[in-house]
């Protein structure tokens, strides 16, 4: 995601190095994923169906609607904090910077629920093939809701002059 985001935004800020944005990109990418899929992962290791069927839930899984507001909450501030250790590498060279977290945070809000919903949508029987379509579709809708809400921060945020 940060290389990314690096990318995209190079053009706009020559001097920002790929070095100190990726880096504090992953050093909060491996804290945020270990805390974001710790949820899905235990209710694996339990048994328990990611996303039970209907309202109600069954077998001791969360709800659709339970999975998704904790996907919802978890992306705004796991989106929160990546926006805010990238605008700590940014703030150097742009101004407005907290519409770099806020544009983080609401596209991880809308991105993340994709994900998690996606990931309860697959089964024992799927083919590989099946599998990884899925994972690329969510992988997909997460970034194009990342993407353009990063990319609409950068359109208010403005190049500090040197």
């Amino acid at each position: 995601l940060g290389w990314f985001q690096w990318r995209a935004l190079r053009g706009w800020l020559p001097d920002l190095r790929a070095s100190r944005f990726v880096a504090a990109t992953v050093a909060v990418a491996a804290g945020g994923w270990l805390v974001g899929m710790s949820m899905p992962l235990m209710m694996a290791l339990r048994g328990a169906a990611p996303v039970a069927s209907g309202e109600g839930g069954s077998a001791g899984g969360p709800s659709a609607l339970a999975v998704t507001t904790f996907a919802i909450g978890f992306g705004a501030i796991a989106g929160a904090l990546f926006g805010a250790v990238q605008a700590v590498v940014l703030a150097k060279r742009a101004r407005g910077v907290r519409w770099w977290i806020a544009g983080s945070s609401v596209g991880w809000a809308l991105g993340l629920p994709i994900a998690y919903v996606a990931g309860s949508l697959g089964t024992a029987t799927m083919s590989w093939w099946e599998a990884t379509g899925l994972s690329v579709g969510a992988g997909l809708g997460m970034g194009i809701c990342v993407g353009l809400t990063t990319f609409a921060a950068t359109r208010v945020m403005t190049p500090r002059c040197a």
